[in-house]
């Protein structure tokens, strides 16, 4: 009887033994539950931090230009670009040598908020349109990086602006000329626009 109980008893320990070694090593179910729920939390994270940036007002960023993470309104009293203007000499220009205009040069001025001229870093985008044109008004988009716009950069005597030209890509059909330029504020990321029309010397046909 004694060796029957022990027999009994050492029986029942060893299931208990290998109960509690399954209870302690999870099943491939539990391990992949776990990992969706991982996966899962992670998904759940990430579209409360996108959430949370398009609630934070921001200005304009370009395209082409690095995205910063600055908010309006952080710049306090610092002098920034409040608008810009186009120069009256802005206006067509012969790049080639060649009778006629084959393009345009814009003189652009930065003016901040006091209404004095500022040297100010940004992208430039110039398009120019002949609007009797029929079809594709458009006929030049030229594109300029702060870096590549500080060579048109000029501060002599009267001068202080950018003189920035822009070819045409197809020729214009008529001599008035409608340019329009974009600026872009490298430092606060403002957009600013102006317009202009002037007056081209087409080439003789």
């Amino acid at each position: 009887m004694i060796d029957r109980a022990r027999t009994a008893a050492f029986a029942a320990s060893a299931g208990l033994i290998l109960f509690c070694a399954s209870c302690a090593r999870p099943s491939q179910a539990n391990i992949q539950l776990r990992k969706e729920n991982q996966q899962l939390q992670g998904k759940l994270d990430t579209a409360e931090r996108e959430l949370a940036a398009l609630k934070t007002p921001r200005v304009n960023v370009p395209a082409t230009g690095p995205i910063i993470d600055i908010t309006a309104g952080q710049f306090g009293p610092l002098f920034t670009v409040g608008k810009i203007e186009l120069k009256p000499l802005t206006g067509g220009d012969d790049f080639d040598g060649k009778p006629g205009d084959d393009g345009v040069k814009v003189y652009l001025t930065p003016i901040d908020v006091a209404g004095d001229k500022i040297k100010a870093a940004g992208w430039i985008t110039i398009d120019l349109f002949d609007l009797q044109k029929s079809g594709d008004q458009r006929i030049s988009h030229c594109e300029y990086t702060p870096e590549q716009a500080k060579q048109y950069w000029y501060s002599l005597l009267t001068l202080y602006e950018y003189i920035v030209p822009c070819k045409w890509q197809a020729p214009p059909q008529h001599s008035e000329l409608t340019v329009r330029v974009t600026f872009i504020d490298a430092l606060t990321r403002r957009k600013f626009d102006a317009q202009k029309v002037v007056n081209v010397k087409l080439p003789p046909k």
